[in-house]
C-alpha cells in the first residue's frame, strides 16, 4: 500500500474533547483486565538496535492483531530483521514467526507467534454508541489508559471517529468500550491510501488528487473547508482521531479461524499468569426486609434479587500470576460472614492490612456475587472495585473510591458516591443522591427526587414521564444533556458560567440572558435545576 504522509494545521471543526490519562486501577475492571492481552511491537535490526512500532493485541491463540502501518516497511520481513511482542509495561519478549495481511485496503495485519496456550482476554464487539466512553493505551512502555468518547461511525461501517489522541506510539492500540470489548483499532491518517473514505453525516473526509485530504462538515453546508497537504506528522483532524472498525477485524478473524471469533485457552502469554482461583459459596436463610452489608478492602460487588427468602453468596478470589508474593496477598485476604436475624454482613479484608499489599492489589481479582430477596436493603463499600445492584426494593447505599456504580430496577432511596468512576442509574423509583468526582453520570427513566453532582464528568439524563419531583443536576467541568417528554410541564432554571444553553422547549417568562435560562414550560411544574461551570446545557424533547 502506497503510504501518503499528511499534516494538518490548527483546524477547529469541533469543540476540543477533554481526555484523561490515569492509571489502570481507576478504570472499570473489564478494561483493566484487557491490559493482559495488549502488547507492544518491537523490531531488532541486524545491528541489534530495537525500534518500537506501536501496539497490538491477542485475538486468538498465537495471533496478534495490529494496524498495517506498523508493518508497511517490513512485509515480508527483511533478512536479519526480527520482530517481537511483549505485554505493555513488561520486559519479556516473544519473537514473531510471520506476518499475515488479509487485505491491504482494510489496514489490518496479524502477527503469528508460536507461544502455546495463549489466553486472549479481549472480546470483539461491533456495537457502538455515539458519545460512549472508550479507552486506548497511550504509551507502549506504560500500562496507562486514555479516556475518550466515540464521535462518529462511518456510513460504510469501516471506520470510527474518536476523541482519544493517537500518535506513532500507539497505532494499533485497541479501542475499548467500558466492558473491555474491542470496537476498533487506532490508526493515523498519514497512512491512508486514496481508497479511504469517511462520512458519518457530520464530517466527510476523503483522500483526493495530489495527496491531499478534502474535508466537509455538516456545519459548512457540505462545502469543502480546505485540504490537508503532505507532511510527516498528522494525528488528528480537529478534535478527532480515527480507527478501523471492529466489523473489519471480525470478518478477517472469522475467515482465518474458520468462523470462530474469540477462542478460549488455558494460559496467557507470560506462561506465569495461570489463574489460582479460590471459590467460596454460602447460603443463608433470611427474611425480606433485612439488610445486606458488604465492606471489603478490594473487589467488585454484584447484587441481584430473586423470589425467595435466601441469600446466596459466591466469592471468587483469583491471582493473575504465580508469583509467591501475589499468592501470599491472596491468601492473606479473608472473607467473614455474620448473620443476625434477617441482616447479613460480609467483610473482606487483608489480615496484614490493605496498605501492606498495595503493590500487589492490581494482580488480584476479587468478586462478590450475592442474590437477596426482592425486598431487601443494600449497603456496599469497596475502595477499589465496581458495584452493581439490580432488582431490589429497599434503601440502597453504594460507595467506591475507584470504580463504577450501576443501579437498575430499584424501588427505594439510592445514595451513591464514587471518586474516579462513572455512575449509571436506570429505572429507579425513589430519591436519588449521587456524587462522582471524575466520572460521568447517566440517569435513564428514573422517577423521584434527584440530586446528583460530578466534578469533571458529563451528565446525561432522560425521562419518559412527567417529573413529579424536583431535579438538581450539577457538573463543574462537564456538559449536561437532559431529554424530556414533548409535553413537559416544569420550571426550568439552567445556568452555565462559560458554556452555552440551548432548548427544544418554549420557556415562558424569560430569555437566555447572562448564560442563564429561568422560566416555565406549559404553565410550570416541578423545578429542574441545572448548573455547570464550563460546560454546555442542552434541553432536548423526545
Amino acid at each position: 500500500m502506497k503510504r501518503i504522509l499528511l499534516f494538518t494545521t490548527v483546524l477547529l471543526l469541533f469543540l476540543s474533547s477533554l481526555t484523561l490519562t490515569v492509571s489502570a486501577q481507576h478504570k472499570p475492571s473489564a478494561v483493566k483486565d484487557a491490559l493482559n492481552s495488549i502488547v507492544a511491537i518491537e523490531f531488532d535490526n541486524i545491528h541489534g538496535k530495537t525500534v518500537s512500532r506501536g501496539l497490538g493485541f491477542f485475538v486468538s491463540q498465537n495471533k496478534v492483531a495490529t494496524h498495517l502501518s506498523n508493518l508497511n516497511d517490513f512485509n515480508p520481513l527483511p533478512k536479519g530483521l526480527e520482530v517481537y511482542v511483549k505485554l505493555v509495561g513488561k520486559r519479556t519478549r516473544y519473537q514473531v514467526d510471520s506476518i499475515t495481511v488479509p487485505n491491504k485496503l482494510d489496514h489490518l495485519a496479524f502477527l503469528n507467534i508460536s507461544i502455546p496456550g495463549v489466553k486472549p482476554l479481549l472480546s470483539i464487539s461491533n456495537k457502538t454508541k455515539h458519545s460512549e466512553t472508550v479507552y486506548t493505551i497511550s504509551d507502549p512502555s506504560k500500562p496507562e489508559l486514555v479516556k475518550g468518547t466515540v464521535k462518529g461511525n462511518s456510513k460504510n461501517g469501516k471506520y470510527l471517529r474518536v476523541s482519544n489522541p493517537i500518535s506513532r506510539k500507539n497505532i494499533g492500540s485497541p479501542i475499548l468500550n467500558s466492558k473491555g470489548e474491542v470496537i476498533g483499532i487506532s490508526m493515523l491518517l498519514s497512512e491512508l491510501s486514496s481508497e479511504f473514505v469517511y462520512n458519518d453525516g457530520n464530517i466527510d473526509l476523503s483522500v483526493g488528487k495530489g495527496n491531499s485530504v478534502s474535508i466537509k462538515t455538516k456545519s459548512s453546508g457540505g462545502k469543502s473547508i480546505g485540504g490537508i497537504k503532505i507532511s510527516d506528522n498528522i494525528v488528528k483532524v480537529g478534535d478527532s482521531s480515527f480507527a478501523v472498525s471492529s466489523t473489519i477485524l471480525k470478518k478477517h478473524l472469522a475467515d482465518s479461524n474458520g468462523g470462530s471469533i474469540n477462542p478460549t485457552h488455558t494460559k496467557d502469554i507470560t506462561g506465569q499468569r495461570k489463574s489460582d482461583l479460590n471459590r467460596i459459596e454460602k447460603a443463608f436463610d433470611i427474611n425480606a426486609g433485612g439488610r445486606l452489608t458488604i465492606d471489603t478492602d478490594i473487589g467488585n460487588i454484584d447484587v441481584q434479587s430473586a423470589d425467595h427468602d435466601i441469600a446466596q453468596v459466591i466469592v471468587t478470589k483469583e491471582s493473575k500470576n504465580e508469583l509467591d508474593i501475589s499468592q501470599d496477598a491472596l491468601d492473606d485476604f479473608k472473607v467473614t460472614f455474620n448473620k443476625e436475624g434477617s441482616n447479613l454482613t460480609i467483610k473482606g479484608e487483608f489480615e496484614n492490612g490493605r496498605n501492606y499489599w498495595r503493590r500487589q492489589q492490581n494482580d488480584l481479582k476479587i468478586r462478590f456475587q450475592v442474590t437477596v430477596p426482592k425486598k431487601y436493603n443494600v449497603d456496599l463499600n469497596t475502595p477499589s472495585g465496581d458495584l452493581s445492584i439490580e432488582g431490589v426494593t429497599g434503601k440502597v447505599q453504594a460507595q467506591s473510591s475507584a470504580g463504577d456504580i450501576t443501579g437498575k430496577n430499584i424501588f427505594g432511596t439510592v445514595n451513591t458516591q464514587t471518586s474516579a468512576g462513572d455512575l449509571r442509574l436506570e429505572k429507579v423509583k425513589g430519591i436519588i443522591f449521587g456524587r462522582s468526582s471524575d466520572g460521568d453520570i447517566t440517569l435513564a427513566n428514573c422517577q423521584g427526587k434527584v440530586d446528583v453532582k460530578t466534578s469533571e464528568g458529563d451528565i446525561h439524563a432522560e425521562t419518559s414521564t412527567q417529573p413529579k419531583h424536583d431535579w438538581n443536576l450539577k457538573s463543574s467541568d462537564g456538559d449536561i444533556v437532559f431529554t424530556l417528554i414533548s409535553n413537559l410541564a416544569a420550571e426550568i432554571d439552567a445556568q452555565t458560567k462559560a458554556g452555552s444553553i440551548s432548548t427544544d422547549f418554549h420557556v415562558q417568562g424569560t430569555e437566555i440572558q447572562n448564560k442563564r435560562l429561568h422560566g416555565t414550560v406549559n404553565g410550570g411544574g416541578k423545578l429542574l435545576k441545572l448548573r455547570t461551570s464550563v460546560g454546555d446545557i442542552r434541553l432536548k424533547s423526545k
